[in-house]
């Protein structure tokens, strides 16, 4: 069988949550401590659940299949809304870490911080919504139509999307941050060493997710063009001139014959115009040599090295 992708469709959006959990906090830890002061258990409170708020704004932008030429407006729709909620939803967490006691009073507090703080959410809810759109809509994509190559592609761009961003946090947490206005009168010690720790983990993990579903990508490619040399057994691969484009320019091939909605192995389904058999020899017979083939899925005309000749059967 060719490589499988890196998970399975019902698990690639719980995985793009995960990342962009993980790059809410990257970028949560900067702007936080621009807001209250690095380096604070309050300043930790609140960006922690900065970070499941921007996880839930994906995760509401993502929860049922929609049509992707709705583009991005759903997703900044939603980062807008999270974003002026996320004020209160900070506000409140960095009291319960620094005023326990008190929680209950700051509940009415909350609601005023998140009318005086609504520029800023707005603001910050529309840049990471612009942000939120790249992993987003990648995913909407490829639940529109699963393949292989797609399921991958995607937690390519993933990773790479998180390891970009947890980069380029990781210049700004490096500078001298003065917070606007100091809420809570004490200064930790937290803020390099932790936001240090958060961007490298980063880093490392986008990277190794894009790595690994590169390689899955290549392999299964390198198996394609092994199949079509010839050199796997019980595999074929069989070309149609226009089986999914009109304009493909291929030799004349019989007609394609009926043929369930088989997957396909490539990221466009408009350039897979190749079908993969899984081929089977029953044996020799009394008096026959009887064989089987039946079609597996589609492949990209570009991983086929050497022109198919089609099968006439």
């Amino acid at each position: 069988m060719p490589p499988a992708p890196l998970v399975t469709p019902s698990a690639l959006r719980p995985i793009v949550l995960h990342v962009v959990l993980a790059a809410g906090l990257v970028m949560g830890l900067p702007v936080l401590g621009w807001v209250i002061g690095p380096g604070t258990p309050a300043w930790l409170a609140a960006s922690v659940a900065t970070a499941f708020m921007v996880r839930a704004t994906a995760a509401l932008a993502t929860r049922s299949t929609v049509d992707p030429s709705r583009g991005c407006a759903p997703t900044l729709g939603w980062s807008l809304v999270m974003g002026i909620a996320n004020t209160a939803v900070a506000f409140l967490a960095a009291s319960f870490v620094s005023l326990p006691p008190m929680v209950m009073a700051a509940i009415p507090a909350a609601g005023m911080a998140m009318i005086i703080g609504a520029p800023l959410g707005l603001t910050l809810g529309m840049s990471f919504g612009v942000l939120l759109c790249i992993p987003v809509d990648a995913l909407m994509r490829v639940r529109q139509r699963p393949s292989d190559d797609a399921i991958d592609s995607t937690l390519l761009g993933a990773g790479l999307w998180l390891a970009a961003i947890a980069l380029v946090c990781s210049l700004i947490g490096s500078a001298d941050v003065r917070p606007i206005e100091r809420l809570w009168g004490f200064q930790g010690s937290l803020s390099f060493p932790l936001q240090l720790t958060v961007t490298s983990l980063s880093i490392a993990l986008g990277s190794l997710l894009a790595l690994a579903a590169t390689w899955r990508m290549a392999a299964r490619r390198r198996w394609v063009a092994a199949v079509a040399r010839g050199e796997i057994a019980g595999w074929q691969i069989t070309a149609y001139r226009g089986a999914r484009d009109e304009s493909a320019d291929l030799p004349d091939l019989p007609d394609l014959p009926d043929l369930p909605d088989l997957p396909d192995l490539g990221a466009s389904s408009t350039q897979c115009d190749h079908l993969l058999y899984r081929c089977e020899d029953p044996g020799l017979g009394a008096y026959r040599h009887a064989e089987t083939r039946w079609p597996v899925a589609w492949v990209p005309r570009a991983w086929v090295s050497e022109p198919i000749t089609a099968v006439r059967e």
